[in-house]
């Protein structure tokens, strides 16, 4: 997900108007000074999303492994 988000900031990803968050962070860019929840939203997203997943398979595995159960 988070290369998915990096090529699509750095322009090799979906293009507009395709909504990815890469691609929202890379447009709100020019909007900073004034606007920041235009990166700040979409940065927030991919940062809980990603950590949510992280969490939810580092659980997954622990049920799951039988290597675990010691």
């Amino acid at each position: 997900m988070i290369e998915v988000a990096g090529l699509s900031f750095l322009g090799f990803g979906a293009q507009p108007p395709t909504p990815e968050w890469g691609l929202m962070l890379n447009e709100g860019r020019q909007y900073l000074q004034t606007s920041p929840w235009l990166m700040a939203f979409p940065g927030m997203s991919i940062l809980i999303v990603v950590a949510i997943f992280n969490l939810w398979s580092d659980s997954l595995r622990d049920v799951v492994d039988p290597k675990n159960q010691g």
